[in-house]
């Protein structure tokens, strides 16, 4: 069962269910984290909060403050600890390893994401518009780095509050050209406006970064990923959303991908310790 809680009421409502003996209950950051997770959670509480990320930390210390147990927070970890300085978050709050959950879904179980690549690679390939090679992890390793590429350059916003228009960025701006780092580099520039000045820190900073970094990816999002994958299967023309890539890989999610997490370990571990039935994987 779900429940959307609006801000005011949340943490009250989250008592309710724990002093009613709905246990466990999982807090989640938002509706896409619940589609990944709802199939393979018990019929107990699975709450997707209201606020983003910072509301559902203030919720989890209060959580903690009231010594209410049962209650669990999964968020993504976003560029917290991967940029400078380190997040701490109450003992009772899980993060992604990555980004996000959805790109801890898609590292830890590779074949999903190859599946849904090659089920439209064939589809194009009897249209007889797919080059000879393009097999479905270079594709899929293409959009990693592509992906990478800005998740660098918005860790590098974060970390130096540049304040760079990084969403203004679209890989659907270029047309058949290969992006490389400063192609992306370039692009956010173009859009953020900068000044000379800036710029040149800007240059500096991302450049510096990118040499150092012996991979990345933990800097990319699920939204990044997935739009740099639709727009390298647009080139091929298969035309399909992001949004409809999402859709495509939440329905190849199993139990043994949940459990590739480390936050599915943790958080079981949890629940057996409680005597909760939470994950409904094994």
């Amino acid at each position: 069962m779900r429940e959307y809680l609006n801000s005011d009421r949340q943490f009250d409502e989250i008592e309710l269910l724990v002093r009613s003996g709905n246990l466990p209950v999982l807090v989640l950051e938002g509706a896409d984290d619940r589609s990944l997770i709802e199939e393979h959670w018990e019929n107990s509480r699975l709450v997707v909060a209201v606020g983003g990320k910072r509301e559902v930390l203030k919720i989890a210390d209060k959580v903690t403050k009231q010594g209410l147990s049962g209650v669990y927070f999964l968020i993504d970890r976003d560029y917290d600890t991967f940029s400078s300085g380190v997040s701490e978050y109450p003992e009772n709050v899980f993060c992604s390893d990555n980004h996000d959950i959805f790109m801890d879904l898609v590292y830890g179980d590779p074949n999903i994401i190859i599946k849904v690549i090659k089920r439209q690679i064939n589809k194009a390939d009897r249209k007889q518009v797919i080059p000879e090679g393009m097999e479905s992890e270079k594709v899929r390793d293409k959009a990693i780095s592509n992906a990478g590429y800005l998740g660098i350059i918005r860790s590098v916003n974060q970390d130096y509050n540049f304040g760079l228009n990084c969403k203004g960025f679209s890989f659907f701006h270029y047309k058949n050209e290969e992006i490389d780092f400063s192609t992306v580099l370039n692009g956010v520039l173009r859009c953020s406006g900068c000044d000379e000045v800036k710029e040149d820190s800007v240059r500096e900073a991302a450049g510096f970064k990118f040499t150092k970094l012996t991979h990345y990816s933990c800097y990319i999002s699920d939204h990044d990923f997935l739009s740099a994958l639709s727009w390298l299967l647009k080139k091929y023309s298969v035309n399909l959303k992001p949004e409809a890539l999402r859709d495509q890989f939440i329905m190849g999610v199993t139990c043994d991908s949940i459990k590739s997490t480390k936050w599915y370990s943790e958080i079981f571990t949890l629940c057996k310790t409680g005597e909760y039935m939470g994950f409904s994987c094994r």
